[in-house]
């Protein structure tokens, strides 16, 4: 079976798709103090190579409707 569901704490679950080499979860938007907080699981960013700690860059691409994820590293521009 190409895809593996694995559900975690307050009803929350991870798909991984071995085929497409995709991991997928769903979570919700939350308030903390002045800002918003998304919890990332850890099947998600460990996919991809990132650890805890590891600074990251985040990228809104309005035209395209996705927020993306990289290592600061990978995505630095020489600033």
């Amino acid at each position: 079976m190409a895809l593996a569901q694995k559900s975690l704490d307050m009803g929350n679950s991870v798909e991984i798709d071995w085929e497409q080499g995709t991991v997928t979860a769903e979570r919700k938007l939350r308030s903390s103090g002045n800002s918003t907080v998304l919890t990332i699981p850890e099947e998600v960013y460990q996919s991809i190579g990132l650890c805890e700690g590891q600074q990251v860059e985040i990228v809104a691409d309005k035209n395209e409707d996705v927020i993306r994820i990289r290592s600061a590293e990978e995505g630095a521009s020489g600033e």
